[in-house]
């Protein structure tokens, strides 16, 4: 395990490991840029803070990734690095990655932290979504059968 940790900080120092590489349309935020991206404007918003060498983050790209492909629509995602912007990922509450921040109306309604599944993103945000846009705002992907 550390051996692969450490491969895979050294390969993001290097620029061969990008975040979110299974999804490059996922648009990155700075804190320069969140009262532009995040805070104005209608619906909801989350921000993913993600930094490449965190095994959780890693674990969690597949399911933000599948979030995207299915609901980018409904509501965007962005991403904040965690690495380049760790003082301000604070600021704003975050405490450990990966971190999901979910804003509505330009106000934060919640925190969601560890590895998640899309399945759990998605009830997050239909939990915090209901009163505004009724039920079922996002449809859940079906269950994954495990072996």
């Amino acid at each position: 395990m550390k051996r692969r940790l450490l491969l895979i900080t050294l390969l993001s120092l290097l620029g061969a490991v990008s975040a979110h590489a299974g999804n490059a349309d996922l648009p990155r935020v700075t804190p320069e840029e969140f009262d532009q991206k995040i805070l104005p404007g209608y619906g909801m918003k989350i921000v993913e803070v993600w930094a490449s060498w965190c095994p959780h983050c890693r674990n969690t790209e597949p399911a933000v990734d599948e979030f995207t492909d299915r609901y980018s629509k409904q509501i965007p995602v962005y991403i904040l690095d965690y690495d380049k912007y760790r003082d301000y990922a604070k600021s704003l509450g975050v405490e450990k990655i990966p971190t999901f921040l979910l804003y509505h109306q330009g106000k934060r309604v919640d925190k969601l932290q560890g590895e998640r599944d899309v399945r759990e993103i998605a009830r997050w945000v239909n939990r915090y979504a209901r009163p505004y846009f009724g039920a079922g705002f996002l449809t859940l992907p079906p269950k994954k059968l495990t072996d």
